[in-house]
């Protein structure tokens, strides 16, 4: 089974030094951590010196916080926040492994992070927010009189409306959600066509990443 968390990855030694991530597989993102540490090619450079010179098992893998995938970066923004981790060299649940933003594109995430499902640690939602979700996030047919429409004309009002898409890694890894084509292709420099084109199927990936529609039903 699967276990969706919030995780920290401590050093014994020096336990002020900590990395927190998140997954929707526990046990997979541990063992591609450690996989990659041992063959030193771990995307957080400030880990891999620490286990170069003071060994894998210097390291200490624990869950922080059990919770839906739904609420994932959310929870670990928070904790990325308060505990500062020493060993994420980039300090914004979500982002692609090492990469750096800049000022821009971190106001641009922020930004899109208010526009994200609010998290409710596995609470009922009320009507209104029911009701939102619904209206929001519900992908419907798009006819015009009846009459269908080409798949270009449906694309352009998929991205008009808003309608939100999953972010992966290429290993189908969660990593978040966008409320639009155009909030993700602004925010990661990522042409709309392209991220349209995986998602249409035509691509397997877009700016190194997966995509596909966000669909949900109540």
């Amino acid at each position: 089974m699967k276990t969706s968390c919030v995780y920290k990855i401590q050093s014994i030694s020096s336990p002020e030094r900590v990395y927190v991530g998140s997954t929707n597989d526990y046990d997979r993102r541990i063992k591609c951590h450690i996989s990659k540490l041992k063959n030193n090619t771990h995307h957080s450079a400030i880990l891999q010196n620490h286990v170069n010179k003071h060994g894998i098992e210097d390291l200490n893998f624990s869950i922080i916080e059990l919770c839906l995938s739904i609420g994932l970066l959310l929870r670990e923004q928070y904790y990325i926040d308060k505990l500062n981790p020493h060993f994420n060299i980039c300090k914004i649940a979500g982002s692609p492994e090492g990469h750096k933003h800049n000022n821009k594109s971190i106001q641009k995430i922020s930004e899109a992070a208010k526009e994200r499902i609010p998290w409710n640690k596995g609470k009922k939602v009320s009507e209104e927010i029911r009701l939102k979700l619904v209206n929001n996030l519900n992908m419907r047919k798009i006819t015009l009189r009846g009459r269908k429409i080409s798949e270009h004309e449906r694309q352009r009002r998929i991205e008009r409306q808003g309608v939100p898409i999953i972010q992966f890694d290429l290993n189908q890894e969660f990593i978040q959600y966008w409320r639009s084509i155009k909030v993700a292709s602004e925010t990661l420099a990522i042409t709309r066509s392209s991220i349209t084109a995986c998602l249409s199927g035509k691509h397997k990936s877009a700016g190194g990443y997966k995509w596909e529609y966000k669909y949900i039903t109540i």
